[in-house]
């Protein structure tokens, strides 16, 4: 069970103005319910690791979560903003984030 926000999603909350008007893809290491507070016109949940996914899909209401290596590149494309949680394997994080550089390009990113 998520009990509270993690202080990186309190800090993405304290800005949550900056994504009212944007369709959002989280992405990494989420371990809290920070998609449930953030007001977007469209979000989904990526994950690669099976223990999150099901956490995340027995807490997350109203969002579409996905369990993949990689978000599918026509899913990325109809959204314009990514919310990346860092994990803590930094080479992880590089992998992932190279695959999302190559192909979510001219869209924010917030990590």
């Amino acid at each position: 069970m998520i009990k509270k926000l993690t202080k990186s999603s309190q800090l993405i909350l304290k800005n949550h103005i900056l994504f009212i008007n944007k369709k959002v893809i989280y992405y990494g290491n989420i371990q809290d319910k920070i998609p449930d507070f953030i007001p977007t016109i469209y979000s989904t949940i990526y994950t690669h690791m099976y223990n999150h996914y099901n956490t995340l899909i027995n807490n997350i209401q109203n969002h579409t979560i996905y369990y993949s290596l990689f978000p599918h590149e026509n899913i990325i494309s109809n959204f314009d903003t990514l919310i990346y949680f860092w994990p803590k394997n930094k080479s992880e994080a590089n992998f992932q984030l190279q695959y999302f550089f190559s192909i979510f390009k001219k869209k924010n990113i917030f990590l």
